[in-house]
């Protein structure tokens, strides 16, 4: 009976040793399912993050798209500008050069017209000088009082510095 008591005994303990091996796999168990769904919280919160970023970079391909058609668009038209520009550019330096060789003649002709006053000026200056004044000196009154200073009226008295208005308007004050 000692060996029966003792399997008894022995079948107590390991039944124990069962139970609290069970507890701890029930608390494992429930640790990892905390820690698992704690992870998975993780995880989606970044899937979450991910989408977003993908969801930003398909917008952001669709505007970077746009603004790379609108760009290339106002490349042409500036393509185009370039274009008519170095054409009308051309026409312009045709056109001067046209007007350069134009008055090329006319440097000639207008040189040609300075001869002609200078030779005529040259006239006039020894014509002048060659005159005699009979009357060096002389004012002539006639045409002296004729100016412009001469058209005052000389005789009105001494100034006061009132021209006459001065004393109506502080009157009427």
């Amino acid at each position: 009976m000692v060996r029966l008591d003792d399997f008894v005994e022995h079948l107590g303990e390991s039944m124990a040793d069962l139970i609290q091996a069970e507890i701890r796999a029930g608390r494992d168990t429930v640790d990892f399912i905390q820690a698992s769904e704690s992870e998975v919280h993780v995880l989606q919160v970044e899937l979450d993050r991910y989408e977003a970023y993908g969801a930003k970079l398909e917008n952001d391909i669709f505007l970077a798209n746009e603004i790379e058609k609108e760009a290339k668009k106002a490349w042409e038209l500036s393509c185009e500008a370039c274009d008519r520009c170095n054409v009308e550019m051309k026409e312009t330096i045709e056109f001067y050069m046209m007007e350069v060789d134009r008055l090329r003649s006319d440097v000639e002709v207008v040189d040609e017209v300075i001869r002609i006053f200078l030779e005529e000026l040259k006239g006039i200056d020894d014509i002048i000088r060659n005159q005699e004044y009979d009357n060096v000196g002389v004012v002539d009154d006639d045409r002296f009082g004729q100016g412009v200073f001469r058209n005052v009226d000389t005789d009105a008295g001494e100034y006061t510095g009132q021209g006459g208005w001065e004393g109506a308007v502080g009157a009427l004050l």
